[in-house]
């Protein structure tokens, strides 16, 4: 079960104003004494919500087994809908004890991580554009 919301406005704004002796460059390309100045502002609001529920299963394999006969575990899954794609990725240690009929509750997995991952809509309106990423990358100012 998944339920998310995204909220995210962005405004930016760049002015460069090139200028020789107070007249505009277009204008007076003589030799005068030139004269730049340029701005740049960014304004971005963001807000993010997630609230996640995973019931189910996920195969994983052994990838290694500890000195102490301990598995070391990994496992993915994933699952697209319409244009949404989404990764579960999960990985730990488990005791071969605590294996029934092949199959461990996550309860009984040591160092357990879940990553979980989504790309589309959702994770789109959350990020700045190319153009505006590219900017503040390079502008001086």
């Amino acid at each position: 079960k998944r339920a998310s919301g995204n909220q995210a406005s962005r405004a930016a704004a760049a002015d460069l104003t090139m200028t020789a002796s107070g007249i505009p460059l277009a204008k007076a390309l003589d030799g005068a004494k030139l004269a730049a100045e340029s701005d740049m502002s960014f304004q971005g609001k963001g807000a993010a919500s997630a609230n996640n529920d995973f019931t189910g299963t996920i195969m994983v394999m052994v990838t290694q087994v500890l000195s102490n006969g301990n598995l070391v575990v990994s496992g993915e899954k994933q699952i697209a809908i319409g244009r949404e794609e989404e990764v579960i990725r999960f990985s730990g240690i488990i005791n071969p004890a605590d294996l029934t009929s092949n199959t461990v509750s996550s309860t009984q997995v040591a160092d357990a991580r879940v990553e979980y991952r989504g790309r589309g809509i959702g994770d789109d309106a959350t990020q700045p554009g190319w153009l505006s990423r590219s900017l503040m990358k390079i502008w001086p100012y």
